[in-house]
C-alpha cells in the first residue's frame, strides 16, 4: 500500500488499502502521501476513506544520536514541512485550518517561504474579523466588567455563542476583569487562543451552556467560517443593501467594515445612517453578488462563467479587500480549471 503511494498508482492503493492499514500508529498513508508529494488524487482518495483533516497525527521523528521522538503533528503542517504548495493548498481547501497551534502555527512553519503567502490567503478571514474587535470600530455593544468596560459588535457576539439574548452573558462577564473579558471577546472574533486562555474562556461558555466540544468546533478558521456561512444564510438580519444596476444585494454592514477597506473608509469617514449604496465598480450584479458571497463563505461556485472570475479580479481591489485575501488564488485556479 505504501509503495503505490509512493509510485503514485492510485489502482493498486485502492486494491491494497483496509481499514487496518488505514489508520497507521506513526507514518500513516496520508502522511507518506505529503512526504512522497504523491499527487492530488492520492491525497483526495486518502481523504475520502475518513481522515479527520484536523486532527492530530503521531510521526516518529528520528533525532541524533538514534534518539526517538514522538511527534504529534497536524496534516497541514507535515506538507508546510516538506513545502508542498498543492498539498497546502489541497488540505486548506479541504477544510484544514490554519490557525491550529502544535508548538508552531502554519504560518509559522512557511515563515519566508513562497508557500507562506497561501496560508495566510486562507487566514484572512480571521484576520479580517478580529480587527473588528482590535480596531473597537461601530461598536454597538457596551460590556461592563469589574474594572472597566469593554465594547463589541452584538452581532458577531450573537452569531458566535448562537444566542439571541445577551442579557445573562453581560451579567456573567460583569463579575470578571477587563483583562479576561478581552481574551475572551478576541477568541469570539476568531483568534485561537493558546492553553491557558482557553481554561478561562472555557469558563465562562460553561455559564452559558457551551462546554468544550462546542468550544473545539468554533474555534479557528473553519469554526468561524461555519459561523459566517450560517449568516449569510440569515436574510431577515441583512441591514445594507448594495445596488448594482438597479438590482439590490443585501449585506450585513458588519461584514463590509471587516472585509472590505472602500466601504470601511466609507462607514467610518461619511456620517450617513442610510442602510444601501450604489455600487460604482462598474460590475455586473452576478459579480457583486458572487463578491458578497465570498465574503461570507471565503469561497467561490466553480460553475461561475469566465467572465464574472475575471470581473472578480478588480473587484478584488476596487473594494480593497485585504492583500491576503484567498480571492485571488481561488480565482487562478478556476480560471485555469476552465
Amino acid at each position: 500500500m505504501l509503495l503505490a503511494i509512493k509510485n503514485k498508482d492510485i489502482d493498486s492503493l485502492k486494491k491494497y488499502t483496509t481499514k487496518q492499514n488505514l489508520f497507521l500508529p506513526n507514518n500513516s498513508p496520508l502522511h507518506v502521501a505529503i512526504s512522497s508529494k504523491s499527487g492530488i488524487q492520492i491525497l483526495s482518495y486518502l481523504l475520502s476513506l475518513g481522515y479527520n483533516i484536523n486532527e492530530t497525527n503521531v510521526f516518529l521523528k528520528i533525532c541524533k544520536y538514534t534518539f526517538f521522538m514522538l511527534v504529534f503533528l497536524f496534516f497541514l503542517h507535515y506538507a508546510c514541512i516538506f513545502d508542498d504548495v498543492d498539498a497546502i493548498s489541497f488540505l486548506l481547501k479541504n477544510g484544514a485550518n490554519p490557525t491550529c497551534v502544535n508548538g508552531q502555527t502554519a504560518n509559522d512553519l512557511t515563515y519566508g517561504r513562497n508557500t507562506n503567502e497561501i496560508i495566510l490567503s486562507f487566514m484572512s478571514v480571521v484576520d479580517d474579523i478580529s480587527k473588528l474587535f482590535t480596531n473597537q470600530e461601530l461598536t454597538d455593544l457596551e460590556i461592563k466588567t469589574a474594572s472597566e468596560s469593554v465594547f463589541a459588535h452584538s452581532l458577531i457576539v450573537k452569531l458566535r455563542l448562537e444566542i439571541d439574548d445577551l442579557t445573562t452573558l453581560l451579567i456573567i462577564l460583569k463579575s470578571y476583569l477587563a483583562n479576561e473579558v478581552k481574551i475572551f471577546m478576541k477568541w469570539v472574533y476568531g483568534e485561537t487562543p493558546n492553553e491557558e486562555e482557553t481554561e478561562k474562556i472555557c469558563s465562562i461558555l460553561e455559564k452559558i451552556g457551551i462546554n468544550k466540544e462546542k468550544f473545539n468546533e468554533k474555534t479557528g478558521r473553519n469554526g468561524l467560517l461555519k459561523d459566517l456561512i450560517r449568516l449569510f444564510q440569515i436574510e431577515e438580519s441583512k441591514d445594507f443593501k448594495i445596488i448594482s444596476e438597479g438590482i439590490e444585494i443585501n449585506i450585513h454592514k458588519v461584514i463590509l467594515l471587516a472585509r472590505s477597506e472602500l466601504y470601511r473608509g466609507m462607514f467610518l469617514s461619511v456620517n450617513d445612517k442610510s442602510n444601501k449604496v450604489s455600487d460604482y465598480s462598474r460590475k455586473k450584479p452576478e459579480t457583486v453578488q458572487a463578491l458578497v458571497n465570498f465574503l461570507y463563505t471565503e469561497n467561490l461556485d466553480p460553475n461561475l462563467p469566465k467572465d464574472i472570475l475575471e470581473e472578480l479580479h478588480d473587484a478584488h481591489d476596487y473594494y480593497q479587500l485585504s492583500p491576503h485575501s484567498s480571492l485571488p488564488f481561488l480565482l487562478d485556479s478556476l480560471l485555469d480549471s476552465n
